[in-house]
């Protein structure tokens, strides 16, 4: 699949391919590590979308999982959120 871009609002998300595996970063819980990539914005062949992230056990192969408790199709591709949230933060201007 080609990257896509997309427009939302003033701010353009880099779409890859559910082939591409986001970075990620070692993650840690209850004596229990991970990898996790930043939060990404997930979405299927049908074109619903869902917030979630790719983690990968040290064991295991990357998978896509979303945060919510309504599942969608399979991921065919994903966005990075990560540098959308801390741009909005760093954008953000007291009133």
């Amino acid at each position: 699949m080609t990257d896509k871009n997309a427009i939302l609002g003033t701010t353009t998300l880099e779409w890859h391919s559910a082939e591409d595996i986001p970075a990620m970063r070692v993650e840690e819980y209850a004596e229990e590590s991970w990898m996790q990539s930043e939060p990404l914005l997930l979405a299927d062949a049908a074109g619903t979308m869902a917030v979630g992230y790719c983690q990968q056990p040290f064991d295991g192969r990357p998978e896509f999982d979303t945060v919510c408790t309504q599942r969608i199709g399979e991921i065919r591709s994903w966005a990075l959120l990560g540098n959308l949230l801390s741009r909005r933060n760093r954008d953000e201007r007291p009133f």
